[in-house]
C-alpha cells in the first residue's frame, strides 16, 4: 500500500470553541495542548527523514519515507491553523510555541542523525498510540464535540495509522542500535508531557478550570485511562524484536480511508457520523 497525502482543507476558525468537546472540556484542552507542538515537530522529522534519504538502499523505505514526508507537511499546516486560534485567545501562548521551535532548532544542531531518528520514531510510536487511544475512546471523548475538530483528528489519525512503520523503519535502516531506540522513546516522552503541560497549565487556567473540582476529577480520570492504555504499550515498543506492523489498527481507520478514497467529504465529521463510519466499516468486514 502506497503511503499518499491527502490535501483535505479544513474549516478552523476563531469559530472553533476552546471547550470543542463540551462533555469532555479537559480533553479538549489535553489534545489542544498536544497538538500545539506539531506545526514545529512536524518539519523537524520532515528534515530528519529527509536527511536519511540518502542513506536508505532499500527503495521501499525510501518509497514510504516520501510519503512520510507529504503527510507530515499538511499536517503541519492544519494544526498550525488552530495555534493561530488559541495564539489569539491566550497571552502567553506564542511563547510557549517558541521555546518548543527553539528546542528543536538546537536539537538539529547539536544531536546526531540517528538519535533525531530515534526520537521521530519514538514520537511517532506515541502519537499512533495518542490516535488509537482516541478512536477508541471515541464515545466519551468526541460525543457532540464540534465536527471540524473530529474531521480534523480522524483524518491525522488516520495518516499516523497509515505510515506508522516508516520512522522506525527509516531509523533502522540508518543506525538500529537498540539502545538509542529505547532513549529516542524516553526523549519524544519526556518532551511532549513538557509540552503538553505548558500549554494545558496556560489554557485551563485562563478558562477557569484549574481550580474547579468537577474538572480536577475528570482530569485525573483521563490520565489514568490514558496510562493505562499507553504504557504496556510502550511496553512492546521496548521489546528488541518490536516492529510497529504488529499493531492491528482501528477498524474505523479503514472506514476513513475507504470513504475518503470513494470521494466521500470528510472535512466536517459529527461524533454520530463517525459512528456511522464505524459500522460501516464492521459490515464490510
Amino acid at each position: 500500500m502506497s503511503i499518499a497525502a491527502r490535501d483535505l482543507k479544513f474549516d478552523i476558525t476563531d469559530s472553533v470553541p476552546s471547550r470543542w468537546s463540551p462533555d469532555q472540556p479537559e480533553f479538549s484542552h489535553v489534545a489542544s495542548a498536544f497538538m500545539a507542538a506539531l506545526p514545529y515537530l512536524e518539519p523537524y522529522f520532515i528534515q530528519n527523514i529527509r536527511e536519511a534519504l540518502t542513506h536508505l538502499s532499500d527503495e521501499r523505505i525510501a518509497r514510504d519515507a516520501k510519503g512520510f514526508i507529504e503527510q507530515e507537511a499538511r499536517h503541519a499546516q492544519q494544526h498550525r491553523d488552530w495555534n493561530q486560534v488559541l495564539a489569539r485567545r491566550y497571552p502567553g501562548f506564542e511563547k510557549v510555541e517558541r521555546a518548543i521551535k527553539a528546542r528543536l532548532s538546537k536539537s538539529r544542531k547539536q544531536h546526531s542523525l540517528g538519535f533525531r531518528l530515534a526520537y521521530t520514531s519514538g514520537y511517532e510510536a506515541l502519537t499512533y498510540q495518542i490516535a488509537c487511544f482516541m478512536l477508541e475512546q471515541r464515545h466519551m471523548l468526541l460525543k457532540d464535540a464540534d465536527p471540524r475538530m473530529i474531521a480534523l483528528l480522524s483524518w491525522h489519525a488516520a495518516e499516523e495509522v497509515e505510515h506508522k512503520s516508516v520512522a522506525f523503519d527509516v531509523f533502522q535502516a540508518v543506525h538500529g542500535g537498540y539502545l538509542l531506540r529505547v532513549v529516542g522513546l524516553l526523549a519524544a516522552f519526556a518532551s511532549s508531557l513538557q509540552d503538553i503541560h505548558a500549554v494545558m497549565y496556560l489554557t485551563m487556567k485562563a478558562d477557569g478550570l484549574l481550580q474547579d473540582k468537577g474538572s480536577k476529577r475528570r482530569l485525573r480520570k483521563l490520565r489514568r485511562t490514558m496510562l493505562t492504555k499507553l504504557v504496556p504499550e510502550f511496553r512492546h515498543y521496548l521489546r528488541p524484536s518490536y516492529h510497529p506492523s504488529e499493531h492491528a489498527d482501528p477498524s474505523i481507520i479503514t472506514a476513513w480511508l475507504d470513504q475518503h478514497d470513494e470521494g466521500q467529504d470528510l472535512r466536517r465529521l459529527s461524533s454520530a457520523l463517525l459512528e456511522a463510519l464505524t459500522r460501516s466499516s464492521h459490515r464490510a468486514a
